[in-house]
This record gives C-alpha cells, structure tokens and sequence, in this order.
C-alpha cells in the first residue's frame, strides 16, 4: 500500500537538542502496528516567513530585568526566537559598555555584566514543544537572562489555550514570593512590585502584570479566558514578530499539488491526502489554492488543536467537509499523529 501523503502547513525543523528529525517527520515515517511500512509521507509547506518586530520594546525588558513582571507568557517557537534574539543583544550591549570591543563574553562575564535577572520569573507555556525550546536556551543564553527549568510552566499539562488559562489563573491567585532575594537588582534599584494590605495577617498581594509575547496573527482565545478570570488576569501583550506570506509559497503549493494528483499516484492511494493545519492565518491561503484547482473535496483536513479547528467549521469553501475535520486535542506530534492513525484505522 502507498504510504497516505500528509502535507504540513509549517516549515521543517530539528530538535536543537539533539539530532533527531522533526517530531511530525519522524512519526509519520513509521509503519502502523499491522504493517511494516510507513503509514505516511509527510510533505512540509511552510505558508509564511517570520520576521521579529517591536526588538527595542523587547531588549529594554529583557535587559531590566524580570521584577516588573508576575510572569511571561510564551505559546509558540517564534517568541523563544524572538527572546533568544534580544538576549544575544543585551549580551552584545553589555560587553561592549564594559570595555569588550568585540563585544564578546564568555559565561562568567555574561553573568556579571548585566543586572537582568529572569531566573525566578515563571514562563507559561502552551505544550511540549515550547517549554522544550525555553530549556534549551540554556545551550545559547546566560542563565541571568532565562528562567530556570522549575520556573517553566505548563508545557505537557497545558495543551490548548484554555488549559494554560486555568494554570495561569490558579498561579495568580497564590500568595506572591518575596523577591527580594531574587534578583541581583538592588532594593535601591527596583521598583516595589507588591501592594501589602494593612490589615498585617492577610497575604501580600501582587498586582504586576503578565507579559504576553505575541505575534501579529495570534489567536485572542488565550487573552480572552484570562481576561474573563475573577478578578481578570492583568496580561500586557508585546507583539515580538509577525508572520507575512512566503514568497515562495505559491510555486510551491502549485509543485506539490501537482506531484500529489499525478494519475499514478492516484491509482495507488487508497485513502485521500491529509492537510494539517497550524493556525487560523492559514486558512485562506491553502484554501485559495485549492478553490482555484478545484482540489478541497480531494483532501482530508486535520487541525492542531480545537481553535484552529473552530476556524476552519466557519470557512465557507470547506462546509461540505466540516465534519470530518478532525483536531489533536493537545499541540503535539504524536496526539496529532495519534488521532490521523484512528481515522484511518491504523491503530
């Protein structure tokens, strides 16, 4: 049997890590528990390029450090790009004003030439996949300037957005640290983050907000649930990178058609193609293509999660296939390979 072709709307990447293949590559390319041979060929079709924006805003908050903050809000590689990238500036600035023309360090100096400290600020993050990437910034960036591994928050146990909703708001409802030994910040030097009740007996209160690391296409479901928590969550979104359409996508898209709807490869398919989708914003594009071949009742369509999901039942072009459409329930390859393997009855 020909392996079934799942096209991925996002671009190939590899662990940084280690050396292993993309997570969706590899899962795909293994055989199913009643065969031998791979079960899939996965066909990657990243949509759009990312550029990083707002790079001052973002340099002047790594580089002050994580007192203002109750925490950092971080759902998708792009924003650990976009906070890998300000550090290495801040780390640049500050070797460059102590003298190093080369701006240069090595460990040691790194921790010393700047009074950020980020270490105790918890990070929340939506699956797996990003709280990986927080921990590896320990291979590229000073520890001053990421949190620490038990200060990454969410990850496994929050799949979706309103799961890291719920995690955030129970966070917010504790007692606040004192952080006065937290940071390498001098009390002279930092602002007083924390309201103390004048009656002496009930727990300090902590009004800073969270930063939200966004990008231009981000979805609101996230600042909705936390803005509906009572008392509602204080989040101050900083849009770190926007997402434009790749100029190569179109040839593309056209190419990889093309290959899939050969008449050969038609004959030997026994089950139609799959499209995963990401995210919203990439709805339309792939739609577009596909109204304009006449291709959408060709494929089958899964999506990485319930949001997106919901997004494609109200794209009008693909009605006759809302409810087939199928989602992993958590952002991760093997839920969303996992529930692919059920529909086609490969378990």
């Amino acid at each position: 049997m020909t392996p079934i072709p799942v096209i991925l709307l996002r671009e190939s990447t590899r662990s940084c890590s280690s050396n292993t293949p993309d997570p969706y590559a590899y899962l795909l390319s293994q055989p199913s528990s009643n065969s031998s041979q791979p079960s899939y060929t996965p066909f990657f079709l990243p949509v759009f390029e990312t550029v990083f924006s707002n790079e001052s805003a973002l340099d002047q908050i790594v580089e002050q450090g994580g007192d203002k903050w109750r925490g950092v809000i971080v759902t998708s590689q792009r924003s650990v790009d976009a906070w890998e990238s300000s550090a290495n500036r801040v780390i640049k600035l500050s070797a460059e004003k102590s003298g190093n023309v080369k701006g240069k360090m090595n460990s040691v100096e790194d921790e010393s030439a700047t009074q950020s400290n980020w270490l105790s600020t918890p990070f929340f993050t939506v699956g797996p996949s990003t709280a990986r990437a927080l921990a590896d910034l320990g291979r590229t960036i000073p520890s001053c300037l990421r949190p620490s591994a038990t200060n990454i928050v969410g990850g496994d146990s929050a799949g979706n957005s309103p799961a890291l909703a719920q995690i955030i708001a129970e966070y917010v409802a504790l007692p606040s640290p004192n952080l006065s030994s937290s940071s390498s910040t001098s009390s002279s030097q930092r602002s007083p983050p924390l309201l103390i009740s004048e009656d002496l007996s009930l727990p300090i209160q902590d009004n800073r907000p969270l930063l939200y690391l966004t990008g231009d296409k981000n979805s609101t479901v996230l600042a909705t649930h936390l803005s509906m928590q009572t008392p509602p969550v204080d989040v101050q979104p900083l849009d770190v990178y926007q997402t434009i359409p790749s100029p190569t996508y179109p040839a593309r898209c056209s190419n990889l058609l093309a290959q899939l709807f050969r008449s050969d490869m038609q004959v030997s398919l026994s089950q139609k193609p799959w499209i995963v989708m990401f995210s919203p914003s990439t709805i339309p594009l792939i739609v577009q293509e596909l109204e304009a071949k006449g291709l959408t009742s060709q494929f089958r369509y899964a999506a990485i999660g319930p949001t997106t999901k919901d997004a494609m039942k109200k794209e009008p072009a693909l009605k006759s296939v809302w409810e087939d459409i199928v989602a992993s329930t958590k952002p991760t390859a093997g839920d969303l390979i996992s529930v692919l393997r059920r529909k086609d009855g490969l378990n």
